[in-house]
């Protein structure tokens, strides 16, 4: 045989060993297939809730069927149940309807198995349970050899349950896709209703650079549209030993935050459009923020706060300032038309029994120092110049203290607030202020002329217990000491400016007054002590204007809102008021809301007006002396400023 003859009958037989071992391998695997396919995965069910239950300790339970495939190479098992951990509101952590894997056979041969997630309409509860375990805390090995390259869920919902409150947040997913990136790192989407909120993220993640020699660096961009409010951040994050650390930008451009109010069950003023950027970083449960610039409408803030959330009181320091505030923006009293309160009925109050909302601010400790060059308190009003240092700590604010410039002076207000959070919240409060321009402040927040000129000191001490208006009225102690200088009255809004006391008494004595167009004010004086919510008055209330002087004694009972007050004018020389029409007492009593008047010829008031006060509280030797005094209509007020009724200091009562 010719040796060309031979390699053709070689070649022949390799080709027919090759095809029948092809043919062989196909008939196995087509073999294989077939029996895999009538394989019962079900009866595989319980060897994997095994599984689960040595690396959880919790049941799992397959309750539909498992099925398995190869073109392409997936797995789908339906109804699935993963029990939740002890304790819990449920006594299921998740329930899915369908899970799928698929994978790629020839990742079998690589040894790194790459799987792709599909969950269909999976329902979720993730909740902090009584013994104070989270639920989600699950200690589980993920074998080296599984990698994950894209995870889809349709449909179902997500719920948070915080306990002890109760408060939920329910996330309904309409679509989310985690991806793999050719490039590396991951790819997300998520749309979703959030409390009923619409919410969508976008974002990637991606290796970068190391952070200052820290491992695993990562790369963090994203985005999150939710009801309009939009937000984006882009930074870096690591790991090594000590902990994780992020750094990045953070912007917020947010039109209506009453919308985000409702996402996190709390109620948000009206406020203008939010615009926010700042540079963050958070180390382990250090969490700081510079360069923290927002915009609200024609207000502006920057400043820096640090959070320090390792201890069990969480400590957040910081200094915030601003060029211009405006309050009536930010409150929204530019929408709201003001009505004048009105209180109708005998029975009618003043102040409130209901209870003040005051939050529970013994949750953290808080330095803030506080700055603002100019703060538009009302239309007219500007206040300059204001800081203060907030200091909370304990269920204790103070304000260390307070200076801002209004009115022509610089006014100093001290206060404290102990108790915050609590039953009982206890305030006290100091105010300093000379040389204040009082017609002019005034008629800034009532955009009328009621004074011109009346320059004002102020020097109150007082302190207060209780949760409600009425309650801190019943408890309110100290002592206030207030002096108006000369100005000019424009008669036709005395109510609004001397109050429905003098009023009364101005408009009984001399009915004509308010025909005038305006009258000359000397002096007004408020010089009164004030303990367990009464205010005795003792020749320590005094009003002179070109006309007359008034000088007032009794009391005012703050926590029932009864008044019963005794008023002695007096005609001054050349006044034009003649002196026989002056002779008489004027009484006062009722309420706060509704104040009587009446001429008293008798002068009987003057020995019933202060009973049932105990006088000795306040250092008192004698009842009213206003029949008896000499005092002249020039001297009411000088005799009003005398500290004779001090506040008790402690060291015992004046005898």
């Amino acid at each position: 045989m010719q040796p060309q003859n031979k390699n053709r009958s070689a070649v022949k037989t390799v080709l027919r060993v090759t095809l029948w071992v092809a043919v062989a391998l196909t008939l196995l695997f087509a073999a294989a297939v077939v029996v895999m396919h009538f394989i019962e995965w079900r009866q595989y069910a319980d060897t994997i809730a095994e599984v689960v239950k040595e690396q959880t300790g919790r049941r799992l339970e397959i309750g539909g069927p498992v099925k398995v495939g190869f073109f392409p190479a997936r797995v789908l098992i339906d109804d699935v149940t993963f029990a939740n951990a002890p304790g819990g509101s449920s006594d299921v952590m998740v329930k899915v309807k369908r899970i799928g894997a698929r994978f790629k056979l020839a990742d079998l041969i690589r040894g790194k198995l790459a799987l792709s997630i599909a969950l269909s309409e999976p329902d979720v509860l993730l909740e902090t349970v009584a013994s104070g375990e989270k639920n989600w805390s699950l200690s589980i090995e993920v074998p080296a050899v599984l990698a994950f390259a894209q995870l889809s869920v349709t449909g179902g919902q997500v719920v948070f349950r915080e306990h002890p409150s109760g408060n939920a947040w329910r996330l309904e997913v309409a679509k989310l896709m985690i991806r793999e990136r050719l490039t590396g790192g991951y790819a997300g989407l998520l749309e979703a209703n959030l409390n009923d909120i619409p919410v969508k993220l976008d974002g990637a993640v991606r290796p970068a650079e190391e952070i200052a020699g820290k491992k695993e660096t990562l790369s963090i961009d994203g985005q999150a549209d939710i009801s309009g409010a939009k937000f984006k951040f882009e930074g870096l994050a690591s790991k090594d030993t000590e902990g994780s650390i992020v750094k990045g930008n953070i912007r917020a451009d947010i039109k209506d935050l009453q919308v985000l109010g409702k996402l996190f069950q709390a109620s948000l003023p009206d406020l203008p459009p939010v615009t926010i950027a700042a540079n963050i970083a958070a180390s382990g449960r250090l969490i700081s923020v510079d360069d923290f610039n927002a915009v609200l409408g024609k207000s502006s803030f920057t400043g820096n706060i640090t959070a320090d959330f390792e201890a069990k009181q969480p400590k957040i320091n910081g200094t915030v300032s601003a060029k211009f505030i405006d309050i009536a923006e930010l409150t929204g009293s530019k929408k709201k038309a003001v009505e004048k309160v009105k209180v109708s009925g005998a029975k009618g109050r003043l102040i409130s029994t209901q209870s003040l909302a005051i939050p529970p601010l013994d949750m953290a400790d808080i330095k803030l120092t506080l700055s603002v060059e100019k703060l538009q308190a009302a239309r007219n009003l500007t206040i300059q110049n204001l800081q203060t240092k907030v200091v909370l700590a304990d269920g204790r604010l103070a304000l260390k203290p307070l200076k801002m410039h209004i009115a022509g002076t610089d006014i100093n207000l001290e206060g404290n607030a102990n108790g915050l959070g609590r039953a009982n919240v206890k305030f006290s409060a100091r105010l300093n202020a000379a040389g204040i321009d009082l017609g002019g402040l005034l008629n800034a927040v009532s955009g009328k002329e009621d004074l011109k000129g009346g320059l004002t000191e102020v020097v109150a001490d007082l302190q207060a217990s209780g949760r409600s208006p009425a309650k801190l009225a019943s408890t309110l102690k100290g002592h206030v000491r207030v002096s108006v200088g000369p100005g000019q009255v424009y008669n036709r809004n005395l109510d609004d400016l001397l109050g429905d006391v003098f009023a009364d008494v101005i408009n009984t004595i001399d009915p004509f007054y308010t025909k005038e167009n305006k009258s000359e004010l000397k002096c007004l004086v408020i010089n009164v002590p004030i303990k367990n919510g009464i205010v005795l008055i003792d020749d320590t209330v005094a009003l002179e204007t070109n006309k007359v002087g008034v000088s007032l004694a009794g009391f005012v009972k703050i926590n029932t809102e009864k008044i019963d007050l005794l008023a002695r004018p007096m005609a001054k020389k050349g006044g034009g008021i003649g002196a026989d029409l002056l002779s008489d007492l004027v009484r006062i009593r009722g309420t706060l809301a509704n104040p009587q008047t009446e001429i008293d010829p008798a002068g009987v008031a003057k020995t019933t007006v202060l009973r049932g006060i105990d006088v000795a509280t306040f250092g008192l030797t004698a009842l009213y002396r206003g029949q008896t005094s000499k005092l002249s209509a020039d001297q009411m007020c000088a005799e009003a400023l005398r500290t004779r009724n001090a506040p008790p200091t402690g060291k015992g009562k004046k005898k």
